[in-house]
């Protein structure tokens, strides 16, 4: 009993250190786990008197109330979200939420989670997922709160000497405003009109390869794929003065594969992030990580040894700041690999999920595809002219109303990040009210507002909050829809929200007018389809959907047929 009474009280103390600190540190894990049990079986045991039976025994003691007084407590009335309803599997352990984020059903789990049991649900032992509007400000606005700890989860590990690789994953408030604001001068009005001409151009070459990929007038092909590729295309040539050429090449080197790969552990690990310090060492997690920074770090230096005078992303991000600062850029290249790496998951992905999501909406529901191609008709009228259609200018796209509904509705549905917009009160802070609610968020608890889930619920978004209405976000003088833009979070809001919103909104504008206005398009196999069954195509490409921290998606197969004549592809 004696040896029992030592190892319950040494994991007592393990499990306080637990609770008191946030261990980041494998060192400091790995010794707490291993030296304890020890200090109980010499001073329980006696040093000299020690068989490896006792020993045995002592560290299956140790580990096993350990275990045991984790759940009870997190199960308690003591907890501080004892109060909040959610699953017991997740009021225990967040390996489920791992598991979960594993399948890539995290967006569903918790839309199904806020269904159940409410506006607030315990998602993990020490998280919270909240679906009210009034949160969003306190939580993320200006007055709001640093990242949370799924940001350790999610490092690529480029700057081992601090907590933080690049703009996204910085959980210092103070830093991250320091390292936004170059971001916030790159996409500022003049860069935005400088990056446009790289936009049309690569815009007018998707347009080519699909005139190109149309046979005797017509073609099948992946939608998906192509906007894809014309995402990461231009995503490259901001990040990298462009040399990626997907459209024109394919995925002849791997790049957009060991991309949509990169991300899955991360998401993964991101809700266990205390795991990423003893994952990442595995070699073959080390080797996937460095294939992936290297490419980056090579496309990095030929960028910075091309003499181009365009002013792209990397310009105003890198040159012109060390420029002025007389630092030179080549110090500086760790951080440049992992905000170009930034860059090119956060530019490429997301817009192009949004904008493929759209299109499938579209062609979903004819009459919608209609209206929006008769407006962008009447902006750009048709002529019988041999030498192309009519020019698609972007300034005119912003003020066609129509669009921006397809667009803002795209975005609702199928929000860039859909699930972990995750912040946390600061240490040492002893928690947060969130100001006019009434929540108080305790040190320590990790507080999600899935932009997913809110974006559908009925309360600020009806009626039909799962269907693609684009009506409802233009006037409405009937009163026929509640649209609650407070809710509308597809960027996230505050200080922390997505740096490239302004440009993210050109290009989903810029590709589904150029589609829609160039292109006759439906499901492949769908032709005479009736609504209905569109409908259910529709469904089952979201249901497709799988959220890796960003969408991935599936094939969206099309039938296409150019309006009229175009030249041959460059």
């Amino acid at each position: 009993m004696l040896l029992e009474r030592d190892f319950t009280l040494c994991s007592q103390s393990t499990h306080y250190w637990f609770k008191q600190y946030e261990p980041r540190s494998p060192r400091s894990i790995y010794l707490v786990l291993t030296l304890i049990p020890i200090l109980g079986l010499v001073f329980g045991q006696g040093a000299f008197s020690l068989s490896f039976g006792h020993i045995l025994k002592g560290y299956a003691t140790y580990y096993a109330t350990l275990l045991l007084s984790v759940v009870l407590y997190r199960i308690s009335p003591f907890h501080p979200l004892a109060d909040r309803p959610g699953p017991f599997i997740c009021k225990i352990t967040k390996f489920w939420g791992a598991y979960i984020a594993f399948k890539g059903d995290t967006h569903r789990y918790y839309q199904q989670l806020h269904q159940r049991y409410g506006p607030i649900v315990r998602v993990g032992p020490n998280e919270l997922s909240i679906v009210e509007k009034d949160a969003i400000a306190p939580v993320l606005g200006n007055q709001g709160m640093p990242r949370g700890p799924i940001w350790d989860g999610r490092r690529f590990g480029l700057l081992e000497n601090q907590n933080w690789d690049s703009l996204i994953d910085c959980r210092n408030q103070e830093e991250h405003n320091k390292l936004r604001k170059p971001w916030n001068q790159a996409f500022s009005g003049g860069p935005i009109k400088d990056y446009q001409p790289i936009l049309e151009e690569r815009g007018q070459q998707l347009v080519n390869f699909l005139n190109d990929a149309c046979v005797d007038g017509h073609g099948t092909l992946d939608i998906a794929k192509w906007i894809s590729c014309f995402a990461f295309d231009f995503m490259g040539d901001l990040a990298f003065g462009g040399s990626f050429n997907l459209m024109r090449d394919g995925d002849i080197d791997g790049i957009w594969q060991m991309m949509e790969e990169g991300v899955i552990l991360p998401n993964i690990v991101g809700q266990i992030p205390w795991a990423w310090v003893m994952i990442k060492p595995l070699p073959v997690i080390a080797a996937k990580r460095n294939d992936f920074t290297s490419w980056a770090r090579t496309q990095a230096q030929l960028r910075l040894e091309m003499d181009t005078r365009k002013k792209d992303l990397f310009f105003h991000l890198y040159e012109a700041p060390a420029r002025a600062s007389g630092v030179p850029l080549e110090s500086q290249m760790d951080l440049v690999v992992a905000n170009s790496l930034l860059t090119i998951i956060a530019g490429s992905d997301t817009t192009s999920t949004t904008a493929s999501a759209i299109i499938c909406c579209l062609l979903g529901c004819r009459e919608k595809f209609a209206r929006l191609r008769a407006e962008l008709d009447e902006a750009f009228p048709l002529t019988e002219a041999d030498d192309g259609p009519p020019r698609i200018e972007m300034d005119i796209l912003g003020r066609l109303p129509y669009l921006t509904g397809v667009v803002n509705e795209g975005l609702r549905l199928a929000p860039a990040v859909p699930s972990n917009i995750q912040r946390s009160p600061e240490d040492g802070s002893g928690g947060r009210l969130l100001i006019g609610t009434g929540i108080f968020i305790p040190e320590g608890t990790a507080v999600n507002i899935p932009a997913y889930s809110i974006q559908r619920d009925p309360r600020y978004f009806s009626p039909s909050p799962e269907s693609f209405i684009p009506e409802r976000w233009l006037p409405d003088p009937e009163g026929r829809f509640t649209t609650n833009k407070e809710a509308f979070i597809p960027f996230s809001h505050g200080p922390s929200n997505c740096a490239g919103k302004p440009m993210a909104m050109i290009e989903l504008r810029f590709i589904i007018a150029m589609l829609v206005h160039r292109f006759d398009m439906c499901y492949k196999g769908f032709e005479s389809a009736s609504p209905e069954v569109l409908l259910k195509r529709q469904q089952a490409w979201f249901d497709g959907l799988k959220d890796r921290f960003v969408f991935s998606k599936d094939p969206l197969e099309v039938e296409v047929k150019p309006r009229w004549r175009a030249k041959p592809a460059a």
